[in-house]
């Protein structure tokens, strides 16, 4: 809980003074919304419906996938790329009727002698490629990979739907204090479906554009030799070489999130008021930002500052769940294990009650997790619309007369 002590140290360090409304009173604000709608009273089951609202919007924040197969396949040849390339006295002769022991080496290699080698042209590398890919070996997994592909494919499109929907379904539960799905869901269908097609050519074009810069340090890291010996590598070589591209790179993934802010706090919050379609809300966020360019500057750094405490709160909360719950379930582990394997003899018992006790701990854990999210979900947005509110762009959003006679009896 922060006081107005904190609130008062807080404003000193970010010298901030937004246009009517000190940046304490409008945390102060959205902290006593936040409680009022999520402690005053508790419910557990208006909690299970935010998490879920707040899930699928996004708000809870995102996930990242990194998979890199054959990472550890790649070091695992004991000879260079010069040697493997050209073969010497010491190498065998190639048959081109054996094709086993070839593919192997096309599989392992194919990628890293691309960057390697500025001899191995774009056009050989296509079609080594497509030779590996139309092998023996892969080509009746083709279509099971063409399969999964699409199913994958339709998984994507499916929850970037249900995400443009719940945005704003998102935005309603908040506004209104409300868990209300099937209303909202209907009643902001054309605004979803705008959202929708915008994300869609957005991930495309960042997809192409990620793509772009991929192929430009590739091209570079190849003009320049310094992966000639892929073996021995000076990795403050390889950077100086992809320095230019790396800060593209961090510059882009940096406007990138910029965007997904403005998007989700600011023209979704437009397009649901107005009832409007997606360039209707961006040109008012555009207006806006030119009436306000220094409160919506200061609005950001703040939600910048506000982010990175509320990370280290969240940081300090999990580490301590998960302590605690690891402590928990040694504990009644242990217990179960001395009460049924060392008194009862029972082993096999003992094995179906930890399998069934330890799902049962990481469904817990998970939801502890989420529900740790939510609070600083809901305080953010309540943070975004108090800000528009108290900004005098036209949006009278959210009032809360009780806090304001507070602060009123409180200054007098």
């Amino acid at each position: 809980m922060v006081n107005g002590g904190q609130l008062l140290i807080f404003e000193q360090i970010i010298m901030i003074k937004m246009e009517k409304l000190k940046l304490g009173v409008l945390i102060e604000k959205s902290i006593a919304r936040t409680k009022q709608m999520l402690f005053k009273p508790f419910s557990f089951k208006k909690w299970l419906w935010l998490l879920l609202i707040a899930s699928l919007s996004g708000a809870l924040g995102g996930t990242s996938f990194n998979y890199n197969p054959g990472v550890n396949n790649i070091f695992e040849q004991p000879q260079s790329l010069s040697e493997s390339a050209e073969p010497g006295e010491n190498a065998e002769p190639f048959e081109p009727g054996d094709q086993s022991e070839s593919e192997p080496e096309i599989e392992t290699n194919i990628f890293i002698r691309f960057v390697a080698d500025k001899n191995f042209k774009p056009k050989e590398f296509f079609l080594a490629i497509k030779q590996k890919v139309l092998s023996e070996q892969i080509r009746p997994f083709l279509w099971i990979i063409g399969i999964g592909f699409f199913v994958l494919m339709g998984v994507v499109l499916l929850f970037t739907w249900l995400y443009s929907r719940f945005l704003f379904i998102w935005f309603n539960a908040i506004i209104k204090d409300s868990i209300a799905i099937k209303e909202p869901f209907g009643r902001y269908k054309s605004q979803g479906l705008s959202i929708f097609k915008v994300t869609i050519l957005m991930t495309v074009f960042g997809v192409m554009l990620f793509g772009l810069i991929v192929c430009w340090g590739l091209s570079v890291l190849r003009s320049s030799g310094v992966c000639a010996d892929i073996y021995n590598l000076d990795f403050k070589q390889v950077f100086k070489v992809l320095r230019f591209s790396l800060i593209t790179l961090f510059v882009c993934f940096m406007l990138s999130a910029l965007w997904n802010f403005f998007l989700s706090k600011f023209i979704v919050l437009f397009m649901a008021v107005k009832r409007t379609t997606f360039w209707p809300g961006f040109k008012e966020l555009c207006r806006v930002l030119s009436e306000h360019k220094k409160d919506m500057f200061l609005f950001v750094l703040v939600s910048i500052f506000l982010g990175i405490a509320m990370g280290i709160i969240y940081l300090i909360i999990f580490f301590s769940g998960l302590l605690i719950s690891g402590l928990t379930g040694l504990a009644v582990g242990g217990l179960l294990y001395f009460l049924i394997v060392f008194l009862l003899k029972l082993k096999l018992l003992f094995n179906i009650l930890a399998i069934i006790l330890l799902i049962c701990f990481i469904f817990l854990f998970v939801l502890f997790v989420a529900c740790i999210g939510l609070p600083l979900a809901v305080f953010f947005q309540n943070f975004v619309l108090y800000f528009i509110t108290n900004l005098n762009c036209g949006y009278d959003l959210l009032a809360l007369p009780e806090i304001d006679s507070a602060k009123e009896k409180s200054d007098n």
